[in-house]
């Protein structure tokens, strides 16, 4: 079981100018892939939840995390440096695979993708399609859609004016 520690920053990484990932040194910290912790900066009071996107055979931990305008901590932990330490709480949550042998669509938006990320590096034979848009529904698949709420509740509209088994389906909403 996981504690509240501190970890190091490994590196900090620009993908586009809202995205960033953040590498940390990982510490024998455990997971299972779908999963999420609390982040904080030391001395600033405030946590934020973020979904682990390295996978379980992973040497660190890696956080794709979007820069909320006007946000309090992502965009303090963009401006993170090499050495710098955060805080984690966790790892929590239910987003997780359950049947390795089923087939799987992720749908998500911005840094919803991050969780399938971290599915896709720890499960490699996974049968899976990540995408942003749904385009085809097939009925035999579980669908995780994480991102944005007004994401999530659109293509959770369509799946089940489609017929597809609520049980089938999964939600993780950052906002």
């Amino acid at each position: 079981m996981n504690k509240v520690r501190k970890y190091k920053v490994i590196s900090n990484k620009n993908i586009d100018k809202h995205l960033f990932v953040i590498r940390l040194e990982r510490n024998g910290f455990e997971f299972i892939p779908g999963q999420c912790v609390t982040i904080g900066i030391p001395k600033i009071g405030i946590n934020r939840e973020y979904s682990v996107c390295s996978g379980i055979n992973d040497k660190f931990l890696e956080f794709l995390i979007e820069k909320v305008p006007n946000g309090v901590v992502s965009p303090l932990m963009r401006k993170l440096k090499k050495g710098s330490q955060v805080s984690i709480d966790g790892a929590f949550g239910l987003f997780t695979i359950k049947d390795l042998t089923k087939k799987y669509i992720f749908v998500y938006s911005g840094a919803g993708q991050a969780p399938f990320q971290s599915m896709i590096k720890s499960y490699p034979k996974l049968n899976y399609k990540l995408v942003e848009i749904l385009d085809k529904i097939d009925k035999e698949a579980e669908y995780f859609i994480c991102g944005d709420s007004i994401m999530i509740n659109k293509n959770y509209d369509i799946l089940r004016k489609n017929n597809v088994n609520g049980s089938n389906i999964h939600l993780e909403s950052f906002y």
